[in-house]
């Protein structure tokens, strides 16, 4: 019963790039962990829009590329090289990469991720025009769910910053970069 998405609906791909375009709009749960690839690349994608209000989002076993937008969000994202669109100050969002080499895209001026809980991201990318400035903490990086290691920061033609707030006794930055 109820509305939305089969649990056991399966995609089939044809030649060129397979997207599914999915908007959260009222909806606060989105469940794509049961859903089944035919035919499918690991160019394919599926993108998730959500909106104001807090979503869980389980994604897929393919390449998920989700912007949460506003309200406090959990998203736990499974297989596939998966993409969190961040845009804003996160606060209190709980974000899973998952398998894969899963990457947070940072599109904003200032985006402030140590007030998020963050796990299995392998890269920081900024992109678009101007500067930008990620601020994280010491407490997301290490074993654990946390952020790998060795994330690989990447930056774009602005003036691009990292600052790692350091709010334990003992931090070894060697890794980072």
């Amino acid at each position: 019963g109820g509305d939305g998405l089969s649990g056991t609906l399966g995609f089939v791909g044809g030649t060129g790039k397979q997207v599914v375009e999915i908007e959260m709009r009222n909806d606060t749960l989105l469940d794509l962990s049961g859903l089944t690839f035919t035919n499918w690349s690991t160019s394919d994608e599926i993108r998730i829009t959500g909106d104001a209000a807090g979503e869980t989002i389980l994604g897929s076993a393919q390449r998920d590329v989700v912007d949460a937008g506003d309200g406090i969000d959990s998203l736990s994202l499974g297989g596939g090289n998966d993409i969190v669109i961040v845009d804003e100050t996160e606060i209190g969002d709980s974000y899973a990469g998952g398998d894969g080499v899963d990457q947070l895209l940072s599109t904003a001026g200032t985006v402030n991720l140590n007030v998020a809980t963050l796990s299995g991201f392998e890269v920081l990318k900024m992109v678009g025009p101007g500067s930008h400035q990620v601020v994280l903490d010491s407490r997301q990086f290490g074993s654990g769910l946390k952020l790998d290691a060795t994330l690989n920061f990447t930056g774009d033609a602005g003036a691009d910053t990292v600052i790692v707030n350091v709010s334990e006794a003992s931090f070894n930055a060697s890794n980072l970069f």
